[in-house]
Parts: structure tokens; C-alpha cells; sequence
């Protein structure tokens, strides 16, 4: 090939995502078939008995064979008084049409606002993790395991957490070495970082009955919250950004909690919330905020987006779920990802923006997008075939 030729080839590739550097070498697969095929997009909320839908997550019900979708609502009467806030759900058949199964499994009268949260499907047990609304003067977690099919309660705790180096905000919930894993962002100075600055996570580890088993900070690496975190291959990866405006990363610990090396996955982008793993491939869905005011400053335009990895985290590809414009006035956010059978379920929410304020209006609506997924590759006498 001329030489030429072969840097135009070269430059192609490299813009086009199909050659990934693994160590001191490179490899390319021309050809390749796309891995993501959009099926549809449905609106879950708002609903006859929901009026927004924030913190929008997909599960799979197994009892039921459905998925279930939760989500933050609130309700407001006609002159924006507070009536009540809480958490609802709503079951959607495998083709994700709603049923008549929806309602709230946690509502707390007069409230103004959901609060912030995080979950964790195990089976048909619910781990659900809140701020909690409705106890005054507590700084902490409250932490709910939950029958999602009664939506019987099956243990409730209270932890409590230092204010202010330990944030509450956005805490994420992980099946770690089997037991769960609750985090969010740790500021030892007790000052958030800046917008280009990571900080670390402190992580509150609980068993099935909700007792603590274990709390450690991890600072090995500067980092923020909004993350994932996913055993595979007795390796824990931690998947987060370097900063509010900064990258994602990659950390891996091994089953002690051993820090075993850090990788950068992609630039301008950040809460890569929803993660899972088919034991060929990695499946992230997260934020570009490479729409922006500047480098470092706000306003951040967001849109979702869903990428596959290899098992050594090499880009497979990236494509936008979202692919909203400042001029569109919307604002999605906290994504989520569920894998059953051929098909990758990723739920968010989206916001309205003031056009003047550039303001977000709270009033969060959820969303689940499908795509089927192309096989995953098959070996061929030691070697990787299509």
C-alpha cells in the first residue's frame, strides 16, 4: 500500500473508532457490524397517577417476566403548592407497553421533592436507597430492601453520614463480594471540588438485612460520584469521571479492595450511571458534556449516550441516545442500563430548560430507549471471529 494511501487509511480509522490502542500495539476490524440497533423510544411519564418521573430506572421482574420502571414523582396543586413527593413504579410488558401495575411503593405527604436516590435489583428484592424527606434534622442515607412485587418492606435502615465531607447527593448502589455497596462523593476538606477537580467517594457497605458491614474511602485516583461499579472477572471496575467537566475512567480493584490500575475511557464526559457486562462485553451508558458554556463553566448541555468495550476496555463503539441542541431547551440525565436477552434497555430523565434562565424547570419526565445488540463474537480455533 503507498504510503499515502495507507495514512489516509490510518486517519480513518482512527476517526471512525475502529482501531484501539491494547498496550504497545494496535488492532483493526474493518467492517465491523454495528453493535447498537435502536428499536424504539417510550415515554413513561407523565402518567394519570405520576406527574414527573426523575431518577428513572428499567429492571427485569423475573415472577412476572416484565420489566419494571421506578422513578421520582411529585405532585403540585393548581397555585404550585407542595401536596406530597415520593417514588413510584410502573410495570411495562416485554414490548414495553404499560400495564394497569403502577402506583407509588413510598410517598411522603406535603413534601415538595423526590430527593435524590439510588437502587439495585437482585431477583425480585429491591434495594433503594433515599434521602429522606421526611426526617427532619437527619444527615444520611435511608435504606429500603423492598419486594417489587408486594412492594412489602422487608428491612429499613437509617445511616447516618458526616456533613459535610461525605455528600449524600446521587449515591450509587453496587452487589460488591455480595454484599451492597452504597457511595457517593467524599470532600476531606468538607469543600467540593472544583469543576475540573475530582475528589474521592466514601462507601457504606451493608448486607441483605441492611446492617453495615464495612465503610472505606476510595482516593486512589481523583474522582467524582455519579458512577457504576461491576465485578467481572474477580475484578471490581469502577467506572466514573475525573471531574464534573472532566473524563471518564475506569479503576479496577481486586476482590480486597486492592487498586490495580486506572484507565481512560473517554473525553468530556461524565455520571456513567448505568453499566453491565454479557461476559464478552462492557455496556456503559453516560453523559457528553461536551456541549458547554467553555472548558470548565456552565451552562452544560447534556445528552445521553451508550457505548460498548471490550473486556480490556477498548471503544467497540459509541452512539447517542439523546442528541439534544441548547436550542431544544431540554436537559437529560441519569441514565441507566439493563441487558435482557438480546436487547440493552437504557432509562433517563429529561428535564425543560428556561430559555432565558437557562434554568432547569424540575419537572423531570422518564424515558426508556431499546436497542437490539449484534451477536458477540465467537472464538474460532484462538482466534476472535464476527
Amino acid at each position: 500500500m503507498a504510503t499515502s494511501a495507507w495514512c489516509r487509511w490510518l486517519w480513518s480509522a482512527l476517526t471512525t473508532g475502529l482501531v484501539a490502542a491494547t498496550g504497545t500495539a494496535a488492532a483493526a476490524q474493518l467492517d465491523s457490524p454495528k453493535l447498537f440497533n435502536f428499536v424504539r423510544t417510550v415515554q413513561v411519564t407523565p402518567h394519570e397517577t405520576f406527574q414527573t418521573g426523575s431518577f428513572a430506572r428499567i429492571s427485569y421482574l423475573p415472577p412476572s417476566d416484565r420489566f419494571l420502571v421506578t422513578f421520582g414523582d411529585k405532585h403540585r396543586g393548581p397555585s404550585g403548592e407542595c401536596i406530597g413527593a415520593g417514588y413510584g413504579f410502573m410495570e411495562l410488558t416485554l414490548d414495553l407497553q404499560p400495564t394497569d401495575r403502577a402506583g407509588h411503593f413510598l410517598w411522603v405527604e406535603g413534601a415538595c421533592e423526590a430527593n435524590d436516590s439510588g437502587a439495585l435489583m437482585v431477583g425480585n428484592e429491591y434495594y433503594f436507597v433515599w434521602v429522606p424527606s421526611d426526617q427532619p434534622g437527619f444527615y444520611g442515607w435511608r435504606v429500603m430492601k423492598l419486594d417489587a412485587i408486594s412492594w412489602a418492606t422487608l428491612a429499613d435502615a437509617s445511616l447516618s453520614l458526616t456533613d459535610p465531607q461525605e455528600r449524600s447527593n446521587d449515591p450509587t448502589v453496587a452487589l460488591v463480594n455480595g454484599l451492597v455497596d452504597i457511595s457517593s462523593q467524599y470532600d476531606a476538606s468538607g469543600i467540593p471540588p472544583a469543576l475540573d477537580e475530582g475528589a474521592a467517594t466514601h462507601h457504606t457497605v451493608v448486607s441483605p438485612v441492611l446492617t453495615v458491614e464495612e465503610r472505606r474511602v476510595l482516593d486512589d485516583v481523583p474522582h467524582i460520584c455519579g458512577a457504576s461499579l461491576l465485578q467481572a472477572g474477580g475484578v471490581t471496575h469502577f467506572v466514573t469521571a475525573d471531574a464534573f467537566l472532566g473524563d471518564l475512567i475506569v479503576m479496577k480493584y481486586d476482590s480486597a479492595w486492592n487498586y490495580l490500575g486506572m484507565r481512560h475511557l473517554r473525553e468530556d464526559a461524565h455520571w456513567s450511571t448505568g453499566l453491565v457486562f454479557d461476559n464478552h462485553r462492557f455496556y456503559l451508558a453516560y453523559m457528553d458534556t461536551s456541549q458547554r458554556a467553555g472548558p470548565v463553566d456552565l451552562p452544560v448541555y447534556l445528552n445521553v449516550r451508550l457505548a460498548a468495550f471490550d473486556r480490556d476496555w477498548n471503544l467497540l463503539e459509541d452512539q447517542a441516545v439523546t442528541s439534544f441542541t441548547p436550542s431544544d431547551h431540554r436537559q437529560p440525565g441519569r441514565p441507566w442500563l439493563l441487558l435482557h436477552g438480546t436487547k440493552l434497555y437504557v432509562s433517563y430523565d429529561v428535564d425543560t430548560v428556561d430559555p432565558v434562565t437557562q434554568e432547569e424547570q424540575l419537572q423531570w419526565q422518564a424515558f426508556v430507549s431499546c436497542y437490539e445488540l449484534s451477536p458477540a463474537p465467537r472464538r474460532v480455533r484462538g482466534r476472535i471471529a464476527p
